[in-house]
């Protein structure tokens, strides 16, 4: 939120922190307001929940990435369970062995790994098999059509089959309609985000809807 500007669209300033450096420090902070939050929202058992965060390819090739991640987290006594780490296909393909690697370091830690966007990167479905990841994200450009398009329909199908099958967890983003769910539901995914269910809030009205 901007003095003058106003509020400033992610997709304007990612770019921007990413070409600058910015994205790292930026990234930190992200990650320790995500741990507090989590641990805050799920302090005395009441819930169960878990915070995804988005992390930028320079993030995660950072040679610094995995200890300043593995403190933050051992630093908050958060159950690393309650965290999801979100990458994208493109960012694990940039340097297999070296992305594998770091993967395996951070799945030790015990948080969860999802990769982003799915379907809309180099899509090798070789690195399944390899990577120790928990989630597929069903990218919303497949699910924006449904159920008008059959071709969308036929893609999210087919990541949905092929994520139970490998007993990953499988997230359709993008979801804004009842069809669009009813859909889903019934093709065998059962997690979704989008505007159907809320658009995004801050964190305090989220603990209050908790709490209904």
């Amino acid at each position: 939120t901007h003095p003058t500007l106003g509020n400033i669209s992610p997709l304007e300033f990612i770019p921007i922190a990413e070409k600058t450096g910015l994205i790292y420090p930026i990234g930190i902070f992200v990650m320790q307001t995500a741990i507090e939050e989590i641990k805050k929202i799920n302090k005395n058992g009441k819930n169960n929940l878990t915070m995804s965060v988005n992390i930028s390819p320079k993030q995660f090739n950072n040679p610094t990435f995995y200890k300043d991640f593995s403190q933050l987290i051992s630093s908050s006594g958060v159950n690393p369970k309650h965290i999801c780490l979100e990458l994208t296909e493109n960012t694990l393909m940039t340097n297999g062995k070296k992305s594998l690697d770091i993967l395996n370091m951070l799945k030790d830690t015990g948080v969860h790994l999802s990769i982003d966007d799915f379907g809309t990167g180099y899509s090798s479905l070789s690195y399944l098999k390899h990577f120790p990841i928990n989630e597929l994200k069903i990218d919303r450009s497949f699910v924006k059509d449904i159920p008008q398009d059959h071709n969308d329909m036929a893609i999210a199908t087919t990541i949905i089959n092929m994520g139970n099958a490998l007993n990953l967890n499988i997230v359709a983003e993008g979801v804004e309609t009842i069809e669009q769910k009813e859909f889903l539901l019934a093709a065998g995914c059962h997690i979704h985000q989008g505007y159907f269910y809320s658009k995004p809030i801050p964190a305090d009205v989220l603990e209050e809807l908790l709490k209904d």
